[in-house]
């Protein structure tokens, strides 16, 4: 039934992906675009659905190395790695560890 009907939700998923990208919610985007991988790839493992996304996202394909270079839209851009830092609350006491080696 479900491969029967993939035709008609790829565009239904289409459809609600123009209007979600209109909206500010980037969870609710990435929602989209995971829905539209497991239609597109049929990938449920981690590697499968990363792989997409980059590919679809930004172009960056499976082939891409580390030290290949850059696509045409990150070229002069300086690339800030994240980081998270927990804060404890009231109710939450945070640990830390600190390894002096």
């Amino acid at each position: 039934e479900l491969k029967r009907r993939l035709p008609e939700l790829r565009v239904k998923l289409s459809n609600l992906a123009e209007v979600v990208a209109q909206i500010p919610l980037p969870l609710l985007q990435d929602g989209v675009i995971f829905l539209s991988i497991l239609l597109d790839e049929g990938g449920v493992s981690w590697s499968d659905i990363i792989a997409s996304f980059m590919k679809s996202t930004s172009g960056i394909t499976g082939d891409v190395v580390l030290g290949s270079m850059p696509a045409p839209w990150a070229t002069g851009k300086t690339f800030i790695a994240g980081s998270n830092f927990p804060t404890p609350t009231s109710r939450v006491p945070v640990w830390y560890v600190a390894n002096s080696s």
